[in-house]
């Protein structure tokens, strides 16, 4: 049956209100950029590595299946996260592939809401889309998803950020309240938001300078943060009686990994080498009460020498978490972006933009950068940069302007030819014609400045990226990582203990472990006492994987002679690389 012409013309008129309506535009953004990158959402078990990430998966299911409360120093928001994530695939042996899945586009989503907030509280200085489109040019919105708690922890920290840019603006007590609010949760979801506060508090004060009503902003400023951090502490510790929040020890065994600049001499494997030569070299934590700076006055010339090595590696390090062929360009537009707002004398609005990212700088007392810590300020980078890019497109045409930004697109691209790194020289060419050509179009007015910046951006910015995720067609339960949880789950009796190189599977399939690779392990026994003792910690069944044959084969050294007799074999994967052996000989039973 035909539609009457009123029918279609009602379809127009709503199509057309629709195409018309200011949300449109971010949420036709926001859908490219997903459908772009909607394979790394859809990772196998092999995909998410045995450590960080199932340790985080598996504290969520432990919340919810086990009660089991983290300590404030595991992160007890990316635990609730996470927990929340398992309970629609609670029935699933293969859920923790399926709740990553959720995650991932859940703190996406985060990570995207944040920057277009922000964007369009600088909407004076740059089109609110820019923000977000420099996320759907660079590689950041994949790489961080690798780490569970950092997207979490950005997203949130960025949101307190738009909230403080409000307050900059209004003085609005509101304003604060809701940035101490959403900068508490981000510290319950890492504890960087511990050192974060401090900075906050300076950023309000130096913003409400001079203005009436400080009480009230000073207890709008506090009071969220505290109730929320503190009250996690004081309840946990009236639960379990323990008030520790755990951050001393955290940072300390973060301070022991940071010998991994220092190479290691020992012979059992990499992780527990550089915590044994830290020791040597720092003391022990009870001898140092884990506390860094005691460690650090034991031996300021090693831990200096860690710092020298660190610098040494920053420069890597922030192009490998920006993207390299990107980064470049990107930090180029950030310092334009500074230099405008010093000739706009926007001082306070610049100060938030530089003081915030300070508390990345505790990551010179531990001596560790991940790519995934300096993507935690990835809304000022973004945020600076795009206002580079905006007062770039709008600036005179002049010698003198356009000439110092292609002097420093001419270096980039010479060293990039020199250092063999072409990527950096192909990034200079293509901005470098940008630059020819907004020269001869003579591009003054904002409008068009705007438009073209946009476009520019997108232009340029897929050709530098290093490319998409392309999809592959997933066949859950087919890997052998899979295979084996599968078989876990549905053989080996719910409780069990079984001891491995490195825990993400056993976790996957929901059952204890007992990690064999830890620093109180005795590697100094021989073969047959060295299985007695593993019989000793109550260890059911063995799981044999790259992690443990491998990685540790100072540990398999032992284990091996015992194959056959004191462990017999329950299960190989498809390929072989993979096997279980029950300690006891006896089939196992559900």
């Amino acid at each position: 049956m035909p539609q009457s012409r009123s029918e279609i013309q009602l379809a127009q008129d709503l199509f057309g209100r629709i195409c018309r309506h200011p949300a449109t535009p971010a949420i036709l953004l926001f859908l490219t950029n997903l459908f772009l990158i909607a394979p790394a959402f859809f990772p196998s078990l092999a995909d998410l590595g045995v450590w960080d990430q199932p340790a985080y998966l598996a504290a969520g299911q432990q919340l919810m299946d086990e009660g089991n409360y983290p300590v404030f120093a595991g992160n007890p928001l990316t635990s609730l996260f996470y927990g929340l994530m398992y309970l629609p695939f609670r029935s699933s042996p293969l859920w923790m592939v399926h709740s990553c899945t959720l995650g991932r586009f859940l703190l996406f989503t985060l990570l995207w809401l944040a920057l277009y907030l922000i964007g369009k509280e600088l909407s004076n200085l740059i089109p609110p889309l820019l923000l977000p489109g420099i996320l759907l040019v660079t590689p950041l919105a994949v790489e961080v998803m690798t780490f569970p708690s950092d997207p979490l922890f950005a997203g949130l920290a960025g949101l307190s950020f738009w909230q403080l840019l409000r307050f900059a603006k209004s003085r609005d007590h509101r304003a604060a309240l809701y940035a101490s609010a959403l900068l508490g949760l981000s510290a319950l979801a890492r504890n960087d938001g511990v050192v974060l506060f401090p900075i906050f508090l300076v950023l309000i004060a130096l913003l409400n300078r001079g203005n009436a009503g400080w009480k009230r902003i000073a207890l709008a400023s506090i009071v969220p943060y505290a109730a929320l951090v503190g009250g996690y502490i004081l309840i946990y510790g009236f639960v379990t009686g323990n008030f520790d929040p755990g951050t001393a020890a955290r940072t300390y065994d973060n301070f022991e990994s940071g010998q991994f600049l220092i190479e290691s001499s020992g012979n059992i494997n990499n992780v527990i080498d550089v915590r044994l030569q830290a020791r040597e070299i720092f003391g022990t934590p009870e001898e140092n009460h884990s506390n860094v700076f005691l460690a650090i006055s034991r031996n300021p010339a090693m831990y200096l020498e860690r710092v020298r090595r660190l610098l040494r590696d920053l420069p890597r390090i922030l192009l490998q978490a920006y993207g390299k062929r990107f980064a470049p360009l990107l930090f180029l537009l950030a310092l334009q972006g500074i230099w405008a707002l010093i000739k706009q004398r926007a001082f306070r609005q610049l100060a938030l933009f530089l003081l915030w990212p300070a508390h990345l700088l505790t990551g010179f007392i531990i001596t560790i950068f991940r790519p995934g810590h300096l993507t935690f300020v990835y809304f000022i980078v973004y945020a600076l940069a795009a206002i580079g890019l905006a007062s770039w497109m709008q600036y005179p045409i002049h010698w003198k302007n356009r000439g110092l930004w292609a002097a420093a697109l001419l270096l980039l691209g010479l060293y990039g030819i020199l250092d063999e790194k072409l990527a950096f020289f192909y990034a200079a060419l293509v901005f470098l014609l940008v630059e020819i050509l907004i020269s001869t179009l003579q591009i003054r007015s904002k409008e068009r400045a705007t438009l073209v910046s946009l476009l520019i951006l997108a232009a340029a910015g897929i050709v530098l990226r290093q490319g998409f995720p392309s999809p592959i067609q997933r066949n859950l339960g087919e890997s052998e990582p899979e295979q084996a949880v599968i078989f876990m789950t549905e053989n080996l009796p719910a409780g069990s203990i079984v001891a491995a190189g490195s825990p993400g599977y056993i976790q996957a399939a929901r059952l204890g472990t007992f990690v064999l690779a830890a620093t109180d392990t005795p590697y100094d026994l021989n073969s047959a006492d060295f299985i007695e003792w593993i019989k000793d910690q109550g260890v059911d069944y063995l799981f044999a994987d790259y992690s443990l044959v491998a990685e540790n084969a100072s540990l398999w050294a032992l284990i091996e002679p015992g194959i056959g007799e004191q462990f017999e074999l329950l299960f190989t994967s498809s390929g072989g690389d993979i096997r279980i052996y029950s300690l006891s000989g006896e089939e196992p039973c559900k």
